[in-house]
């Protein structure tokens, strides 16, 4: 990757994560969003699906309110991956050959960046985790849904 394209890549995640700060405190967007990167999921490689799918999950327990206390930090994150993929018009345009491979890119380099809180979540979803216990970033700050 060339370094024009990686600061335009940097741009546009930027972009993603100032659009996920405002759309954070309106569930119903953040569920129309949801909705959204599920319609397009399928049309990722199976290892960046699946970890877009786990995304979804977290995103979509925390709305329900069922998994409440998840950092900000990675509420933000989660979101401005999914914003970034349902984006067609992003860096590599959907539509053309090897489009999606950006999208791939920026959701792997999301979900490193949040992977112990999705491990936490997943402890979570099997049943690993207690009530309470979902919680988890170094100052304790989470967001409630």
């Amino acid at each position: 990757m060339s370094r024009m394209t990686r600061l335009t890549l940097v741009s546009w995640i930027k972009d993603a994560l100032f659009k996920a700060k405002e759309l954070l405190p309106d569930q119903q967007k953040v569920q129309s969003l949801l909705e959204k990167a599920v319609k397009i999921a399928p049309r990722l490689p199976d290892v960046s699906l699946s970890e877009l799918k786990t995304l979804v999950r977290l995103l979509g327990a925390w709305v329900k309110r069922e998994y409440t206390h998840v950092p900000k930090d990675t509420l933000l994150k989660a979101l401005a991956a999914l914003i970034y993929f349902v984006n067609p018009g992003d860096i590599f345009p959907d539509p053309l050959p090897g489009g999606l491979l950006d999208d791939a890119a920026v959701v792997a380099w999301i979900v490193r960046s949040i992977q112990s809180e999705l491990e936490r979540f997943r402890r979570w979803e099997t049943g690993g985790l207690q009530p309470g216990e979902e919680a988890g970033d170094e100052d304790g700050r989470s967001v409630t849904a």
